[in-house]
């Protein structure tokens, strides 16, 4: 198992950043009710009735120590205590609720990257 970051390159961090969904109400404020409904119907739609998350950049710094080199772009893969856990686009919407039905098709995937 090969790690992204090396256990010899990691440091140690305190991350106190704090970030809140507020900018979300910000640009909803400026776009027209079509927009707005267009904006409400995509993958980030779940986003607009948030208002309280806050962004953890300890867990962040956890999470990327932990990161195993994988050649699916698709999934992310971590490992706890030497064992190994699949992080992917399933997961990630059991977690936020969000609409991650199908993704891209091969020639769109080149415009993403």
């Amino acid at each position: 198992m090969e790690f992204v970051i090396e256990k010899g390159d990691r440091f140690e961090a305190k991350t106190t950043q704090a970030s809140s969904l507020a900018s979300i109400d910000l640009n909803l404020g400026s776009l027209d009710n079509e927009h707005k409904n267009m904006f409400k119907a995509s993958c980030f739609g779940q986003f607009v009735g948030m208002r309280h998350i806050k962004f953890s950049g300890q867990l962040i710094h956890q999470l990327l120590n932990r990161l195993v080199k994988c050649d699916k772009e698709d999934e992310l893969w971590l490992c706890f205590r030497d064992k190994l856990a699949r992080f992917s686009l399933k997961e990630w919407a059991l977690i936020t609720g969000l609409n991650c039905g199908t993704g891209p098709d091969a020639k769109h995937m080149e415009y993403v990257r």
